[in-house]
C-alpha cells in the first residue's frame, strides 16, 4: 500500500466514480482502476459495489473499514505537515453524509471569510465513529443526528427538521398522497428511532421492507433507476432534488423529525467551535421545515 494508492482510494470514495477521480487527479481512468484493484488484491477483498461505467454505488463492509483507516492516515499526515507551519491553525470538522453535503460548504465559506489563514479539514463519518473520533481529539467539532453517551464528549441539540418524501417526478404524480405510496418501493434510511413510527404503522407494511441503508451515498440511483422513494430531512431533500431533478412531497400528517446535534470534546475550548455552531444555525434558518432548538 502506497501513499499514491491511498490518495486515489480517497478520491474515488469522495467523487463516487473512477472517471471523476481520474479527471480530478489528472491521471487516466485505467490507472485509477489498476490502483484500486491492486489495493483490493493486496487485502483480499473488494472495497466498492460498482455500477454501470464503474460508478460507485456504495462501500462494501470492508470498504467502510478501510475508509476509516485511510482517514486516520490523513490525520497523521495533516499533523506532520503542521510541524513545518506551526503558526497556522487547523480546525477539523466532520458530519454525517447528508449534513456534510448540505451544511459544511456554507460553514467553511464563512469561516474562511472570517479567518483567511485558517487551515480547515472536513470529513464525513457516521455518528458512532464521529463520537469516538471527537473524544480522541481527531476532530474539534462534529455534527450528527443522535447522541451516544460518552463522558469525554459534549453534545448539544441545534435544530430539528421535518422528514419528507423524495422520489422521481413520475412517482410523485402517480402518488401525490404520501399515505398511498407503494410500501414495496420504499428505501428505508434509519435517520432516527422515531422514523420507525411512520414507516411501520402509517404505511401499513411492517413486514414489507425491501431495501435498507444507513447512508445516503448513492441514493439517487435507487430513486431514479429503481423507481423507489424514501424519507429524508427537508434540507437534504432540497439539495438532492435540485441536483437530480427529483420531487419532494411533504408529509401531510404524523410528521417525523431528525434532530441535528453538535459534538465536541469536553476539554476543547477552541472559540471556533461556537463560531461554527452559530454559522450552522444561520444556515439552518434558510430552510422551511427546520426549527431551531
Amino acid at each position: 500500500m502506497t501513499e499514491k494508492q491511498m490518495i486515489i482510494f480517497m478520491t474515488v470514495a469522495n467523487t463516487g466514480s473512477f472517471s471523476d477521480a481520474a479527471e480530478l487527479l489528472s491521471i487516466s481512468e485505467p490507472a485509477v482502476s489498476k490502483s484500486i484493484k491492486a489495493l483490493e488484491n493486496e487485502f483480499g477483498c473488494e472495497f466498492f459495489v460498482r455500477g454501470k461505467g464503474k460508478k460507485i454505488l456504495t462501500f462494501t463492509d470492508k470498504g467502510e473499514i478501510f475508509l476509516d483507516i485511510v482517514k486516520r492516515w490523513q490525520y497523521l499526515i495533516d499533523d506532520a505537515k503542521g510541524l513545518s507551519d506551526p503558526g497556522k491553525e487547523t480546525f477539523r470538522m466532520t458530519a454525517t453524509s447528508s449534513i456534510s453535503q448540505v451544511f459544511l460548504p456554507g460553514i467553511c465559506r464563512k469561516l474562511y471569510t472570517s479567518h483567511p489563514s485558517l487551515n480547515l479539514s472536513i470529513d464525513s463519518h457516521h455518528t458512532r465513529s464521529s463520537t469516538e473520533l471527537v473524544s480522541n481529539n481527531h476532530y474539534d467539532l462534529a455534527f450528527c443526528s443522535f447522541i451516544i453517551p460518552n463522558q469525554k464528549v459534549i453534545g448539544k441539540a441545534l435544530f430539528k427538521e421535518e422528514l419528507v418524501i423524495i422520489c422521481s417526478g413520475e412517482m410523485a404524480k402517480k402518488y401525490p398522497d404520501p399515505r398511498k405510496m407503494v410500501p414495496e418501493k420504499r428505501m428505508f434510511i434509519s435517520w432516527d428511532t422515531d422514523s420507525f413510527v411512520w414507516e411501520h404503522f402509517e404505511s401499513g407494511a411492517a413486514d414489507g421492507l425491501t431495501l435498507t441503508s444507513n447512508t445516503v451515498d448513492g441514493i439517487e440511483y435507487y430513486l431514479t433507476e429503481m423507481d423507489m422513494w424514501t424519507l429524508v430531512p427537508v434540507s437534504y431533500a432540497e439539495y438532492i432534488a435540485r441536483i437530480f431533478g427529483l420531487s419532494v412531497i411533504p408529509m401531510k400528517e404524523h410528521l417525523q423529525y431528525r434532530t441535528t446535534y453538535s459534538l465536541q470534546a469536553a476539554h476543547n475550548s477552541n472559540p471556533l467551535i461556537e463560531e461554527a455552531i452559530e454559522i450552522m444555525r444561520d444556515e439552518a434558518k434558510k430552510y422551511d421545515g427546520i426549527e431551531l432548538i
